[in-house]
């Protein structure tokens, strides 16, 4: 693909946005690859600026092209804080510290190399060895909660002194296309620009001006000359000539089609609207004759009206997407295919509101978000990845037309920002809104604990908290555990997953003026599982019996470690064993004289979770007259 000449793929210098407007934010400033309403949120709050450093970043896959850098020319470069909606945060400048109280000002410090110095509108970084360079992402602070800035890479500008690649001698034969190359690692890539005879090449239409080659699309003998190439990082303002290659220009002779060598790959991702340039060209003579053929997405394939080795698509649309094909009329080994895929921003259509609930209410935030490919939304509360599942889920509405984060039962610590960030190969939009849980409040009980009794089933047990209870609700973090109300201190519970950890709470309703008080959830989640695992007993002789789990083991994958537990009859002296994944029966010594108490228990993780154990029941070997 060919965007033209010196069209490199320099992303933008970050722009340092200026403090004006309502709230003090400049909103007609915003970096083309993010969302809609963004600015500069240092000019929006005077604020300690925290930076996050980001080794695995769940919103936005680490930019493997340079469109998608931010690029610092060294030593040192400025980096702003730019926040989705930034008009939103309230700049309130902080009375001024007691002398004694005032802080000493200290550069941002990570890895002891790299120095983050903070400035009024953002960061200033320092150059330094091991690591200052990669994806970094601010936090703005809030009266709600924290708000997330978009995520950016971080790159400082570089460029060798040689060249990898030099233009290289060469003949070409008039009216065949013919290509000059060269090369040198430069970030961002150089804009390279080409001379011959120690001119600047004219404008011409049968040249094509890649990023590392010069073609002509059909020579001529006045194109003969001495080539150099020059190439050009801006960031650096710095500039690299290379070695001389002269050109030959002769007559053309009889000679088989060939695809001339081109840069750039088949696989074609452009934006909506934008030129995309497909190049097939083909050396031989007699001229060869081109024919192109498109398959849409439907699979369906026609032939095209072209016949020029060079196909614009001057502005794409959907309709253009497909895979094209050139090839050589009477050689069909001949051939290019070239994969056409358009995209488009995106952008969040329906972005959460900012609500006021009480407690145990239901709160749905939208964050309904287009773009192609289709946007993945993550969500985010205070800064922090959001975990899913229990309380938290994600659902559709409208028929799959509408996106939002659904918040049962919530509580005092559900208050907060909640933040959707929604990206596609590079273009990420974000959007966010506050919580806030008010309303009479009660005491939550409290002294909860769990016992399993069977591999699926746990009992959950709880105090009275104060005042008069009219019924308790268990959380936990099944994905649809309905948690009915009801008046007990204790609930059994069957969980979806045997021997899998979930989460439990449990919340009050305590009776007041008009109607029930919702207190907030047990604190802190009490992390419990079923254990036990079935088994069946045989006799193998007088004097041992066979303890086997094997049906169980393979209805129930993933289990790593076993444990067998054995003790005699009504004895508190129990005897552990502890067998890998792959035993799943065992022989104990147990006679009909000194019968057994057995019981077998499984584990996920080779850490054992912390259980009680005291309510899980045993089996007896008494009484098994079947020899195995």
């Amino acid at each position: 693909m060919d965007t033209g000449r010196g069209a490199g793929r320099s992303a933008a210098r970050a722009p340092r946005l200026s403090a004006r407007g309502v709230a003090g934010c400049d909103t007609a400033s915003t970096q083309p690859a993010y969302g809609t309403s963004e600015c500069s949120a240092n000019a929006c709050v005077f604020m300690a600026f925290i930076l996050l450093r980001l080794l695995v970043l769940g919103v936005i896959a680490a930019a493997a092209d340079d469109d998608h850098i931010t690029w610092l020319t060294p030593p040192r470069g400025a980096v702003p804080c730019v926040v989705a909606a930034a008009e939103r945060l309230q700049w309130r400048r902080p009375p001024p510290p007691l002398e004694e109280d005032r802080p000493r000002a200290k550069p941002y410090r990570r890895r002891g190399e790299e120095e983050l110095k903070r400035l009024t509108d953002g960061v200033e970084v320092t150059r330094k060895r091991n690591g200052t360079e990669g994806v970094y992402q601010c936090a703005v602070p809030h009266q709600k909660g924290v708000v997330l800035g978009y995520p950016q890479r971080w790159k400082f500008a570089s460029m060798d002194k040689q060249f990898s690649r030099h233009p290289q001698n060469g003949t070409a034969r008039a009216g065949q296309p013919y290509a000059l190359s060269c090369e040198v690692a430069s970030s961002p890539a150089a804009t390279v620009s080409w001379l011959r005879d120690g001119q600047s090449l004219s404008h011409d239409d049968r040249y094509i001006f890649l990023n590392n080659q010069l073609l002509f699309t059909q020579i001529r003998k006045e194109d003969a000359g001495v080539y150099k190439c020059v190439a050009t990082n801006t960031y650096l303002n710095k500039n690299r000539i290379s070695d001389s290659a002269w050109l030959r220009v002769e007559d053309p002779v009889d000679e088989e089609p060939a695809l001339l060598d081109i840069q750039g790959g088949v696989n074609i991702t452009a934006a909506r609207h934008s030129r995309v340039r497909l190049l097939c060209l083909v050396t031989g003579w007699p001229r060869p004759k081109i024919t192109w053929e498109i398959t849409d997405s439907t699979g369906r394939t026609a032939t095209m009206e072209y016949t020029e080795e060079i196909v614009d698509l001057t502005s794409l649309e959907l309709d253009l997407e497909g895979v094209y094909k050139c090839s050589v009329d009477g050689y069909t080994h001949v051939y290019k295919t070239f994969n056409v895929t358009m995209t488009e921003p995106v952008t969040i259509t329906l972005p959460p509101v900012s609500k006021e609930v009480i407690r145990a209410s239901t709160v749905r935030f939208n964050c309904t978000a287009t773009g192609r490919p289709a946007p993945t939304v993550t969500w985010y509360k205070d800064g922090q990845p959001l975990v899913l599942g229990g309380r938290f889920n994600l659902r559709s509405a409208n028929f799959g037309s509408r996106y939002e984060l659904v918040i049962g039962g919530v509580t005092s610590a559900d208050a907060g920002i909640y933040q959707c960030f929604a990206s596609s190969l590079g273009s990420i939009a974000s959007g966010w809104a506050s919580l806030g849980v008010g309303g009479a409040s009660a005491a939550a009980p409290s002294g909860v604990r769990c016992w399993p009794l069977a591999a699926r089933v746990v009992l959950i047990r709880w105090e009275r908290p104060m005042g008069d209870v009219m019924a308790y609700t268990v959380q936990t973090t099944l994905p649809a555990y309905p948690g009915q109300p009801h008046s007990n201190t204790e609930e059994t519970i069957t969980v979806s997953e045997p021997l899998t950890p979930y989460g439990f709470q449990v919340r009050a309703y305590i009776k007041g003026t008009g109607k029930n008080i919702a207190s907030d959830m047990s604190e802190p989640p009490i992390v419990c599982q079923g254990q036990g695992v079935p088994v069946q007993i045989s006799k193998k002789g007088e004097d041992s019996v066979l303890v086997s789990w094997k049906e169980f083991a393979q209805e129930t994958p993933g289990v790593v470690q076993w444990m067998l537990q054995y003790r005699r009859d009504n004895s508190s002296q129990e005897t552990n064993v502890t067998l890998p994944e792959n035993v799943h029966s065992y022989t104990l010594p147990a006679s009909a004289a000194a019968p057994l108490e057995v019981r077998v228990l499984g584990s996920r993780s080779e850490e054992w979770l912390p259980l009680n154990l005291t309510l899980l029941p045993w089996s007896p070997t008494a009484g098994r007259d079947d020899v195995g």
